[in-house]
């Protein structure tokens, strides 16, 4: 898709340039935003989706006080959606594990002086031979989607944005675009110039179908 620039004008109105050659002039009074909540956890899924929950939870609680200051018009939050996003092995010691008998997926680790050679695994091998256990680490991630309403745009809604921008477990996007970026100045500004309501249909039809959703880069974590 070709790129759309907009560019913010003095209000009551907003300019998309759509491909550089057509433009909407559209009433800025509403702007639709998709935050999506992203959370991992190496632990199990529901632990993934109970963080998910829980950052869900803490926006809806501001959703809410800025709906009670007519900021927001209406908003809604999706259900919780989780994956195995990652899973990999690695060689142990015992000492470095606090309990063998916790780790779901264990095997004994060959000895190089095996016959059958280093690193195959062979469950009559005796663990305390080589004190090594080969484990599965396995990753989980879970998002929630929140689709919220703005009727007044501003100081408000740029300091949502801001606060967004600044949760690690948070990422701003307009699903219909597949925008996403962690710069902060490029996000307001193509948030402010995409997301407002009613616009996306019209620019579609001048610039054709989205391109699809770009998943933004799943975050390392540390194994146990």
């Amino acid at each position: 898709m070709s790129e759309v620039a907009g560019t913010i004008c003095a209000m009551p109105e907003m300019t998309i340039a759509v491909r550089g050659t057509a433009s909407l002039s559209l009433p800025a009074q509403t702007a639709t935003l998709r935050p999506i909540i992203h959370c991992e956890s190496d632990e199990s899924a529901a632990a993934a989706a109970a963080s998910a929950s829980s950052a869900a939870n803490e926006l809806s609680e501001r959703l809410d006080a800025l709906a009670e200051r007519g900021v927001v018009d209406t908003w809604s939050v999706g259900g919780v959606h989780t994956w195995q996003s990652a899973q990999q092995y690695e060689i142990v010691t015992a000492d470095e594990i606090e309990s063998v008998a916790e780790i779901e997926s264990v095997a004994e680790v060959e000895s190089a002086a095996d016959d059958d050679g280093p690193g195959e695994i062979d469950d009559a091998d005796r663990a305390d031979e080589t004190g090594e256990y080969l484990v599965e680490y396995v990753e989980y991630t879970a998002e929630v989607r929140v689709d919220v309403r703005f009727v007044r745009l501003g100081a408000d809604l740029d300091e949502f944005v801001t606060d967004l921008m600044s949760d690690s477990a948070v990422r701003v996007s307009h699903i219909a675009w597949g925008l996403h970026t962690e710069d902060e100045e490029a996000a307001r500004t193509r948030i402010y110039a995409l997301a407002v309501d009613n616009a996306v249909q019209k620019a579609n039809a001048i610039a054709g179908p989205p391109a699809a959703r770009t998943r933004f880069p799943r975050r390392s974590s540390n194994p146990i």
